[in-house]
This record gives C-alpha cells, structure tokens and sequence, in this order.
C-alpha cells in the first residue's frame, strides 16, 4: 500500500531485529490518501502482540469485506453514534428539495424551538418552586404547546415534499408556497408565532437563490427554454436571472430550462449562446431548472499565468507557468453523464453496486453522485467517446494535469501569499471541517473542530465552491490528473476522498495509483480546451 518496504535497513542481522521488536513506521504516514479503516485493518494484521492480531486469515477477510461494504470492521470498535451515522449513509431518506429548503428554514424555527426550550424550563421551575403562580405556569404550558405545533408543521412540510419527490419532482419555491398558505389557516389563534413562521420563510425566499441552485443546477450545457411573459424580464434574462455566480455555456444538446412562475410565455436562445447568471430584478429563485438526460456542464475559465505550485503554509512552492488558457469543470463527473456517455455506470455507491447504501436515493438524486470506482483508463475512455459526441462544437475534452489542477484548486491565485493555504472557498483557510467538504471529520485540520465521517461519496456541489464556483476540490472523491506521477508508472490523484483525513485533502497534497485500479473513492473532473490550441 505505502509503494515502499516496511522496513529500509540494509543489515540482515539488524532488518531481523527490527522486524521481530521493531513497531513497522506508520502506515498513515507514509500513505496520507488511504482511508482509516483500510489503515486499520492492515496495522492490526501486522500487529507484534498475536494477542492484538487477527486470530484467523477468514477474521481477516471478514474485515475487509466490510471495508469494501461501507460498514464498521471489526478491528476499530465504533460507538453506537458511528454505527447510526454509517447506516444512515446506507439508507438515507429521500427528501430531494426538501433537504435544502429544510436546512434553510431550520434557521428561522430556532426561535421557535429555543421558545419550547425555555417554556420547558419554565414549567420545571414552576413546579419546584411553590411561590410561582399558577399564572405563569399555565403560561409556560402554552408557550410550550405553541412551539411544539410549530415543529410539528415545518415536519409535516418535510413529509409533503418528500412524497412529492417520489412522484416526480418538486421545487424549493412550491414547498414554500405551500407552507405560506396553510399558516394563516393553522395558526390563526397564535398571531407572534404565525409572524416568526412567515419571517422565516420569507429569509429561506430571499436565499433561495444561493442555497437551492448551487446544490441542484450542476452543469448546465444545452438549449434554453425561457419561459416570460414580462417583456422586461425578457430582456433582462440574458444578463440577470437568478442570483448565482455560475455562467452557461448553451448548446444544441441537451436541453435547460428557466422557468418563470408568474408566467408562461415561451422562447428559445440560439445554441452556442453564453448567459451570464446573475440578479434577478424581480423577487429572487423564482427560476427552476429542469435537467435532462443529456450531458450538461459548466466549465470556469483560467488565464494562463504562474502560481507556487506546492506551496504549503511554510514551505515554499516552486514558481509554476501555465502556459495557456483553459476551462475547468466546475463539478465532478456525475453517475448520469457517465452512463449518457458510456451507456453504464461502474459506481459502487449506485443501483449497479452496494444499493442498500442508496436504497432511499432517488434515480434523480442519484445522477448528482460523482462517478467512482473509475481508472484512469476509463477515465480516457469516456473522454474519447465524448470528445466524438462533441465533435464540432470546437472544444478538446482531457483530464487536467496536475498544475492545473492546483491552480484551480486555489482559484487562480498567482502570489506567493495567496498561494499559502491549505484549503480554498469563499476565502481561504487553513482549517477544514466537515461542514466545508466530504472526509473523514473525525480527523479535521487546523483548528476545525471534530465533525463527522459519512463513510461514502455525497451529492456534487453539496459542500462549499471556492471563488471560481468549483465545487469538491477537497474530498468526495480523488481525482484522477493527466500527469504521470514523477516519472514512474502511477498517474497523479488530487484532492482527496471521503474516507481520509483533513491533512490528505490540501491543494498541495499530492497522491498517486497505477492507471489501471479502480477505488470507490477514485473519480474525475473534466478541462477544455479550443480545438486550435491542440
């Protein structure tokens, strides 16, 4: 696994003794992108104390087995709170846009919820305390019930959208719209509480946009249906849709479309038009967009340019020329646009592979999961048969090489200070958690607190995009690059995986395998070129 001996010593007497007393190096440091359990089960084989060790060769097997399904092993005990977490990964519930706008519009029933904490708090203290009227504690007592039908009701707005969901699909805005009308009717007799629920509500509206689209519009390449009847809208659209930073390259494939839900007036863009996304004049995330089967992408440009490739918070990096334009993908490849391309789909967390890991994944939610279990082989193999599905448009499809790579990965930053960090979003940092990116957030880095390890890839563009709008550049999935790595026979990994920790996920940290293995934490991202720069 570490592509190294165990043990360097060149002595036979002194190797002997080292591999009889001798504890072998860590395996965690010699190899930063293999997944903790792995680890853990390979340390245990070769523990000193056959005590500690694996008592028979099928305990092993056992073990690794488990490894591969995604479930606890056996050498490394976990909690009852890890064993929920990893059957949860297994079997999470289908809630399509719900999840988003319920993570949203958890924020505005804070208030509500800490209101039935403190009403309970309240009641207690009425009750252990004589000289409190029984006034008050009837009061604490319907502030209490208040609270509880306001959980009640942002549930049962769950519940809906989810059986929405498996009857086709539903957006952010409709659940909303629904929920606005059924609170005047249901809380009609509490007139503070009903404010806080249209308050909140109309936050989740007002960043509707920035929530539910970068979660759910991917890449978009394809004809554009605009539907508007508002003439200034119209001409506006082209310019200023919704609020996003994403850009979309439209073509004659595929097909995308915008919808406006205060009318229905139809048109249709020329192919190979760009519209830039941007604020919507009128109120904001009123567009939906509406995906096909077809292969849709965005892609982010770079200037050509120099960076510090390498550069590691103190340790310098090496002045590195990109000698030309190029475009980025701004997502992974997906489950869907693998199998538009290739007609199948090799992913281990898929209805092809473990299904009870996805067993409540939508076939729509499920498109969105990266493509894994990939060489690099295939890799180039699905890039060749795009490259002739594209034929034409006048564009070159290939795997980033790992300078460019990097030098998207820290958003195009050229200084040596700004090419200091470890991780990059919104802003760079050097801390990384699990609410920033999908790794094992069990071992965070920085001062980022402990968080979770889901122990499986996640939806695309799930986590934070840095200031391209590239999503996933730090776990998920490793991510194959063109380059042989240093010369010898491995091709370059980048980015890290859902099953390692923090340190394994900064821009500089580099990985490589042999071109012709396949790992459920491999995957891809695509770059561009103009055919004439070939």
């Amino acid at each position: 696994m570490a592509l190294r001996p165990a043990y360097e010593e060149r002595d036979r007497n002194k190797l002997i003794k080292q591999v009889t007393t001798g504890a072998p190096p860590r395996l965690r440091k010699l190899r930063g992108d293999a997944p903790r359990d792995l680890v853990t089960i390979v340390e245990m084989a070769i523990e000193k104390d056959p005590g500690r060790r694996y008592q028979t060769a099928a305990a092993l097997a056992v073990d690794f087995q488990r490894f591969l399904d995604g479930r606890p092993i056996a050498a490394r005990p976990v909690g009852l709170a890890e064993r929920a977490v990893k059957w949860v990964k297994r079997n999470p519930v289908v809630t399509g846009a719900a999840v988003a706008v319920g993570l949203a519009l958890s924020l505005g029933a804070t208030v509500s919820y800490l209101k039935y904490l403190d009403a309970e708090q309240q009641k207690g203290v009425a009750e252990k305390q004589t000289g409190i009227a029984l006034a008050r504690e009837r009061e604490a007592i319907q502030e209490a019930e208040k609270a509880k039908k306001a959980r009640d009701f942002l549930v049962s707005i769950f519940q809906i959208s989810e059986r929405d969901v498996r009857g086709g699909s539903v957006t952010a805005r409709q659940i909303l719209a629904d929920a606005e009308k059924r609170i005047p009717a249901e809380f009609a007799d509490q007139p503070e509480l009903r404010g806080e629920l249209i308050a909140a509500i109309g936050r989740v509206k007002r960043g509707i946009a920035r929530r539910v689209p970068q979660a759910m519009i991917l890449e978009a390449s394809g004809a554009v249906q605009l539907r508007s009847a508002d003439g200034a809208t119209k001409a506006a659209v082209p310019q200023t849709l919704v609020n996003l930073d994403d850009r979309l390259t439209l073509s004659a494939d595929g097909r995308v479309r915008l919808v406006f839900l205060s009318d229905f007036h139809k048109e249709r863009f020329r192919p190979g038009r760009e519209v830039t996304v941007g604020e919507n004049g009128g109120e904001p995330g009123d567009a939906v967009l509406e995906r096909d089967d077809g292969v849709l992408m965005t892609f982010a440009r770079l200037p050509k340019g120099t960076f510090y490739a390498g550069r590691d918070g103190e340790q310098k990096g090496v002045k590195t020329e990109i000698k030309e334009d190029f475009e980025i993908a701004a997502h992974l490849v997906t489950q869907g646009q693998w199998t538009a391309v290739m007609g199948n789909n090799p992913s281990h967390f898929s209805r092809n592979g473990d299904r009870s890991r996805v067993l409540n994944v939508s076939d729509e939610e499920l498109k969105l999961f990266p493509v894994e279990n990939v060489s690099w082989y295939d890799a180039q193999e699905f890039i060749k048969k795009l490259n002739l599905r594209e034929r034409g448009r006048g564009y070159w499809y290939r795997l980033p090489t790992e300078a460019e790579w990097e030098y998207a990965c820290r958003g195009g930053a050229t200084s040596e200070e700004d090419c200091s960090y470890h991780f990059y979003f919104a802003t760079p940092t050097n801390d990384l958690s699990s609410d920033q990116a999908n790794f094992d957030g069990t071992d965070p880095f920085g001062k980022a607190p402990k968080g979770k390890y889901l122990g499986q890839t996640t939806r695309v563009g799930a986590y934070p995009s840095n200031t391209l709008g590239l999503c996933d550049m730090h776990g998920n999935v490793w991510q194959w690059c063109e380059d042989l790595f240093e010369g010898g026979p491995g091709r370059a990994n980048r980015g890290g995986g859902f099953a390692v920790p923090g340190a394994s996920c900064r821009a500089s940290l580099r990985g490589s395998i042999m071109p012709q293995v396949r790992y459920i934490d491999r995957g891809f991202r695509l770059v561009r070129v103009p055919i004439r720069s070939q």
